[in-house]
C-alpha cells in the first residue's frame, strides 16, 4: 500500500471447514496470519476480518453492518522507518515481526529488487519524518475517493493510525481506503491497475496505463 470478501471470525464462531478451505489455499505465512487473526480477541475483530481479496493479496472485510463514524481500528506501526533505512530497521524487528512483515504483498517488479523494499513500497503510509507499515492497516486495499468506504488519519503525536467508516457498509463488504493518487500514479507507485470504478478509468488496460505514464497523464 500507502499509499486506498469475508473469513467469518470476529465475535461470532467461524466455520472450521471454511477456515480450512481458505488456509490450505494460501502460502504458509498468510495462513498463519489469518489463523492468528481468527484467534485474536482484540477490539478490531468485532468490525472486520482479514482474508484473501479478489482485488489482490489479503484484504479487510466487514463482519457486521457498519455505519459512518464507526472507528474500526487504531494501530501502532509494525515498522517505523524511512525509505533509506528500511533494510536495517527491518532487521531490528523481532523474528515474529519480520515474519509478519513478509506476509504483506510486495510491489511487483521485474528488476529483481529486494522483497523487503518491494513490500515497503507497496504498503507504506506517509508518517512524520518517514513512513509507517502496519500489520492490519496495510492490508486494506485501494478504492478511489468517490467509492472508498473508510478514511484514515495518522496521529503524529502518538504515532498511531485510526480508521473510520465513512459510508454504510453491509456485512461481508470489503473495506477500502483511498491511496490518494490518480490511476497513473497508482500504477507507478504500487504496480496495479485501479478498477474500482470511482476514478472513471474502469477497464483501463496495462498498455493504456503505460501509455499514460509515458505521456505524464494526471
Amino acid at each position: 500500500m500507502p499509499p486506498d470478501s469475508p473469513v467469518r471470525a470476529s465475535t461470532s464462531q467461524q466455520d472450521p471447514s471454511s477456515v480450512l478451505e481458505i488456509l490450505t489455499a494460501l502460502s504458509g505465512s498468510e495462513a498463519e496470519f489469518i489463523a492468528n487473526c481468527s484467534r485474536a480477541g482484540t477490539g478490531w475483530t468485532q468490525f472486520f476480518q482479514v482474508r484473501p481479496s479478489p482485488i489482490g493479496g489479503l484484504g479487510a472485510f466487514a463482519v457486521k453492518d457498519l455505519r459512518p463514524g464507526d472507528v474500526i481500528l487504531t494501530e501502532s506501526p509494525l515498522l517505523r522507518t524511512t525509505y533509506g533505512s528500511v533494510l536495517p530497521d527491518f532487521y531490528r524487528l523481532t523474528r515474529s515481526d519480520q515474519d509478519m512483515y513478509l506476509t504483506l504483498s510486495g510491489y511487483p517488479s521485474s528488476e529483481g529488487k529486494d522483497e523487503i523494499m518491494n513490500i515497503a513500497r507497496a504498503n507504506a503510509f506517509v508518517a512524520r519524518d518517514g513512513i509507517a507499515i502496519f500489520k492490519l492497516a496495510s492490508r486494506f486495499n485501494h478504492a478511489c475517493e468517490a467509492v472508498r468506504n473508510v478514511k484514515y488519519v495518522y496521529n503524529e503525536h502518538n504515532d498511531t493510525l485510526t480508521m473510520t467508516v465513512v459510508a454504510d457498509v453491509p456485512a461481508g463488504t470489503e473495506l477500502t481506503v483511498s491511496y490518494g493518487q490518480t490511476p497513473t500514479e497508482l500504477y507507478n507507485s504500487f504496480g496495479f491497475i485501479c478498477r474500482c470504478g470511482g476514478c472513471g478509468e474502469e477497464g483501463l488496460t496495462e498498455e493504456e496505463v503505460q501509455n499514460r505514464v509515458s505521456h505524464s497523464w494526471y
